[in-house]
This record gives structure tokens, sequence and C-alpha cells, in this order.
């Protein structure tokens, strides 16, 4: 990469009821490579119960931070975000879990390549898990609207295993996504809608539509404390009712949105009634009956269109 000063790259983070996480992912951050490029840091406390705003600025006085005083979801968030950047001639924005621990030239690597390939919209990293480094958890995106399918390719598998190649993917993941101001201008941000989960999917292929290359950067590594803020203190196992809420709405919601017509009728007439038997089935025999009437509401407003 050239070095070209009068780019603009801004970070966007959202910190929900997760300041520890927040603070150590800001402190991998201090240490980043930035040549090239004039990078500012966002932080946006969305709507978490304590304001953390001022302990947030405290301990990193370089970071610009905004609040919420309500929690308005990874997607409308994100978008109070790319107001605050675009305002600013942001020429990247980087969106980044707050659960996430970055290595020192993760976004120099990333920022590069956009440099370098005007044709891309969206690039992200690799991704392993926190407590496994050398296990995959993100290396591109795989998606399949006539299966309701969103998932991750080599998820799980060894580092080591790998092709370390730069690819195209069919979607980013929202939890580390570089994107250029012009594809967010062309695609008007995040879909509201979605609140939370298969927004990122949502945002990539809409970008793709726009003519647009998703791309997978494997030199750019980045490390991810997996579902920390959605999956704590739960009495019925990992996934909370609303998440079940919001994958049963949200994949619906894609499915009819940006699906073509065989798409639509496959999945809704014949793939959601197989997944819903699935899970239904098993809320009914493990008894976890808030976890079944989620369910069934995503599945009701989903089918309408509705948001939450």
């Amino acid at each position: 990469m050239q070095a070209q000063n009068t780019v603009t790259v801004y970070i966007v983070i959202l910190n929900w009821n997760g300041l520890a996480d927040t603070l150590v992912c800001l402190e991998s951050l201090s240490t980043i490579k930035t040549t090239g490029f004039h990078l500012t840091t966002l932080v946006i406390d969305n709507g978490s119960k304590v304001d953390e705003t001022i302990k947030i600025k405290q301990a990193f006085s370089s970071v610009v931070v905004e609040r919420c005083e309500k929690n308005l979801g990874f997607a409308e968030g994100c978008n109070f975000g790319i107001q605050i950047a675009l305002k600013a001639n942001a020429d990247y924005i980087l969106f980044l879990n707050n659960d996430t621990i970055v290595t020192p030239d993760f976004l120099y690597q990333l920022v590069g390549y956009m440099l370098d390939h005007p044709e891309v919209g969206v690039c992200g990293p690799l991704i392993c898990y926190a407590d496994s480094p050398d296990k995959v958890w993100f290396a591109g995106g795989k998606v399949n609207l006539m299966l309701g399918y969103f998932d991750h390719v080599h998820k799980d598998l060894p580092v080591s295993t790998l092709d370390r190649q730069i690819r195209t993917c069919e979607f980013v993941t929202g939890c580390c996504m570089l994107v250029s101001a012009k594809a967010l201008t062309y695609v008007n941000g995040f879909d509201k809608r979605f609140f939370a989960y298969i927004e990122d999917v949502d945002l990539s292929l809409r970008i793709r539509a726009n003519r647009l290359k998703a791309i997978f950067v494997p030199d750019s590594l980045i490390f991810h404390k997996v579902s920390s803020s959605s999956n704590s203190n739960l009495s019925q196992g990992t996934v909370s009712p609303f998440i079940h809420f919001l994958m049963a709405r949200n994949k619906l919601l894609i499915v009819k949105k940006l699906g073509n017509w065989p798409e639509r009728m496959i999945y809704q007439i014949v793939m959601h009634p197989i997944i819903s038997s699935y899970y239904l089935s098993g809320f009914i025999l493990r008894r976890r009956w808030d976890k079944l009437k989620a369910y069934l509401q995503g599945t009701l407003r989903g089918y309408k269109g509705l948001p939450l």
C-alpha cells in the first residue's frame, strides 16, 4: 500500500453492557499499524444499562465515544456510526465487534487491499477463536437462500489446513468488516429491520448486487470471543429465546427480500417448515417454552416482513 495520508478510516465499535471486552479490544487497537491512512476509533454505547462512556473515555482519551439511550440493535447502531463517519468524510468504515482482539497489522492489510482494488466494496480478515487461536472461526461466508443457509467456510478447522489465499466470498461477517463509503452510500447502510444477526449477509449481498466484490483477506488476522455478549448467564442453554426469535424471523426476511422466486418458494414452503419442525420438537421435548414461543413469534413476523 502506498502512503495516502488523505485516506480516512473510521472504526465503529458497539458497546452493550460489555465494558470489560470493549476495553480489551481498544487496548489491542492502540498498537495497530496505521501507515498511509488517518484513523478514528468511534465507540457507540448502545443503550447499556449503566452509561459506560465515561470509563471508556477515561481509559482511551483519543477514542470518540457516543451514547444511544436505548439499544438500537447491531444494524441501526452501526448506521448511527455510519452517519458520524460519513459526515467526517470517511473513505472506509470498519465495523468491529467489541469482543475481539486484533493483531497489529490487521487493518493495514485490509485498507491496503481496498486501496489497491477499488472494485471491492467489502472485505474481512481471517478470524480465529480467542480461546482456540489455532482454529478457524471465519474464512469467508457462504450463502444459499433456497436452503436458508448462511455459514462460514472452513469453520472449526485448524488454521494450518487453510489455503491462505485472498479470494472472493459471498458475505463478510459483521464481526469485522471493512466497507467502502462508496458501497455504504450505494446500499444506504444496514437494514435496521434485522436488528441483529444476518444483517451482515444482507449488507454483503446488496453490495455485491451493486457490482462490487466481497473479499476474504487471510493475511489480516483477529481473534473473537464468540458470542460472549448474547450467550452469558442463560439457564436454558447457550442460545437465548431472543436469538431464536431473530434467527427465525431474519432468515425469512432476507429470503423474501433478496431471493428470486424459486428460492423464496422453496425456502418458505419446503425448507422453513422442515427446519421449524426440528427446532419446535426440540423445544417441546426439553420443555423450553420461552424458546418455543419466541421461535413461533419470529416465524410469524418473518412471514409478514415485520420488524421487532
